[in-house]
């Protein structure tokens, strides 16, 4: 089945990916490297008819989801925050962390980071696009640009209904434009999911040291942890 959309209490949306950058900017300025406990961006859209979530709509912002061309790369960026929010998994025995607050830090230090890399390469893409201004003209040129994007997906094809929600993922991200090699803020892009994703190995790596694990033992746990880290880091 599809994966469900989450329904807050008060009747209102939170979207997985389609959040407002507005929001993801808001959020991450507030996140610092020291905070214990996963970033999420605090973005929900209201049932009452109105194209503003709920922030933008009392700050009187523009509210504006991840441009087109680039949903791909923000589907990508929120499921390694997904990811990453397991660092601040419970144990179910002991109600404490599984994983140590060195650890944890780390982790944090390696969002904001991942945060910032991802506003900026969106403004990148935008400014290449013109699409910072609010002229049509220009916004009817990019229409063309992410219809050509689009023929040159391959999708996969629709999951039976009793499909897993892996491969309800696998499907609706395979719908998604993302920033190709040689477009601007590509090579920014993919540097930060490695460094994010070599930061994240070294952490757990000194974990595995002062658990006093041998270096294979060290090793498996890295590649354990790592394995299912949701996005492929592609050559540059």
């Amino acid at each position: 089945m599809p994966p469900r959309i989450r329904p807050l209490v008060d009747g209102s949306v939170k979207p997985f990916f389609l959040w407002c950058m507005h929001c993801q900017r808001r959020c991450a300025r507030k996140y610092t490297r020291y905070a214990d406990r996963p970033f999420e961006i605090d973005c929900h859209f209201s049932g009452n008819g109105s194209i503003l979530c709920h922030k933008c709509s009392g700050d009187g912002a523009a509210c504006k989801s991840v441009a087109a061309g680039m949903l791909g790369n923000g589907w990508d960026y929120s499921q390694i925050l997904r990811w990453a929010s397991t660092f601040w998994d419970e144990d179910e025995d002991d109600e404490e962390y599984k994983w140590p607050e060195k650890v944890r830090l780390s982790v944090a230090s390696a969002l904001k980071h991942l945060n910032s890399a991802f506003s900026i390469t969106e403004k990148v893409h935008r400014r290449a696009h013109a699409l910072t201004s609010e002229d049509h003209e220009v916004m009817a040129t990019y229409y063309p640009f992410v219809e050509q994007r689009r023929r040159l997906l391959v999708q996969l094809p629709v999951p039976d209904k009793h499909e897993g929600e892996d491969g309800w993922d696998s499907y609706g991200s395979s719908r998604l434009l993302r920033l190709l090699p040689g477009d601007p803020g590509y090579v920014l892009w993919m540097v930060a999911l490695r460094a994010f994703r070599g930061a994240i190995e070294d952490a757990i790596s000194n974990s595995a040291v002062l658990r006093g694990l041998n270096e294979v033992a060290g090793r498996e746990l890295v590649g354990g942890v790592m394995c299912c880290f949701p996005v492929a880091c592609e050559d540059i």
